[in-house]
């Protein structure tokens, strides 16, 4: 009942969730876990098969499509890899600028 609680407290305010059905949210907030990465890990890389969406929780991260290119900061909130329902590979890289936590979504989790 917590994570459900949490979860739905948090994808309530997320664009990317917003208009999705009560039922359907709990669902996905059933499925989401946390994972943790270091200040310069890759949470993935351009070229990656997509396979999970991402939501910062804590920390910054950068997200480019190349070293030179122009970046996004992502901050607590932000979602990343949601193009993984649409494209099989990963147009951009994303960087932990600092120690960050996401919570992750499987693809499969989202599609019903």
């Amino acid at each position: 009942e917590i994570q459900h609680y949490l979860g739905n407290n948090i994808l309530h305010q997320i664009d990317f969730f917003k208009g999705i059905d009560e039922c359907v949210l709990g669902e996905i907030s059933l499925r989401m876990r946390s994972i943790s990465c270091n200040e310069g890990y890759d949470l993935y890389k351009k070229g990656d098969r997509g396979k999970h969406i991402y939501i910062q929780r804590t920390g910054t991260s950068i997200l480019n499509s190349n070293k030179r290119g122009p970046s996004t900061v992502l901050k607590r909130g932000h979602v990343c890899g949601e193009l993984a329902l649409i494209y099989p590979k990963r147009k951009k890289t994303v960087t932990c600028r600092t120690w960050s936590e996401f919570y992750v979504l499987s693809v499969n989790d989202i599609i019903f």
